[in-house]
């Protein structure tokens, strides 16, 4: 399988790659003009915040966004989404996704420092991850979304915030928790590969 990482270096392409797979990098593409139907999956990868100009809102103060890119993984997204290619997104690269398909994100939230648990909507099975972010996916609004895990006790003033959600107009997958700092036998990391395989029909 090849795939793609939307950023420079390997640190979340290491979730491939470990596993045998061939794992491009930014510096393999023409970022103004991305080809992309050459590659099996898409990466999209954490960072900085989301542009709320995105989903039509103001910034709040503890918001940082990098607007360019922002750009970059949108025209990523519509290539990839021309060509048919599923794409992951971790941290803000699912924040992305949700942005792309019609949400929004709740701007500044708490409780997702470190290792928290999330909930497998459809089973109940609670699984124990590791994140870092205070922006949180808000589906409300997506043309596409599914919620498959939500995080475990943690609430924003609005619902139960989603963890794990597919968005299948797109062809995707998007997981606020970091897998790549966990252990490989971890019950986040199978959950990880075990969900792409599910839902993205790749092996992994």
């Amino acid at each position: 399988m090849l795939v793609l990482t939307i950023e420079y270096g390997n640190e979340h392409g290491v979730l491939f790659s470990r596993n045998g797979h061939t794992v491009h990098n930014l510096n393999h593409i023409n970022q103004h003009k991305p080809r992309v139907d050459h590659y099996d999956l898409i990466l999209l990868v954490g960072g900085t915040d989301v542009d709320p100009a995105l989903y039509g809102e103001e910034p709040h103060p503890k918001t940082y966004a990098t607007p360019d890119q922002d750009a970059l993984v949108w025209r990523v997204l519509d290539a990839s989404t021309a060509a048919g290619i599923p794409v992951v997104g971790i941290c803000k690269g699912a924040q992305q996704l949700c942005v792309y398909d019609g949400g929004k994100l709740r701007q500044h939230v708490v409780g997702h420092e470190g290792s928290h648990a999330i909930i497998d909507e459809e089973t109940g099975v609670i699984m124990h991850t590791r994140g870092n972010h205070h922006q949180m996916m808000h589906v409300t609004g997506c043309a596409s979304a599914k919620v498959l895990a939500f995080a475990d006790g943690v609430k924003s003033g609005y619902i139960l915030d989603p963890e794990v959600v597919y968005f299948e107009k797109l062809n995707a997958l998007g997981f606020q928790y970091h897998p790549e700092w966990m252990d490989e036998q971890s019950e986040g990391v199978k959950y990880f590969y075990n969900t792409i395989k599910k839902y993205l029909n790749l092996e992994v």
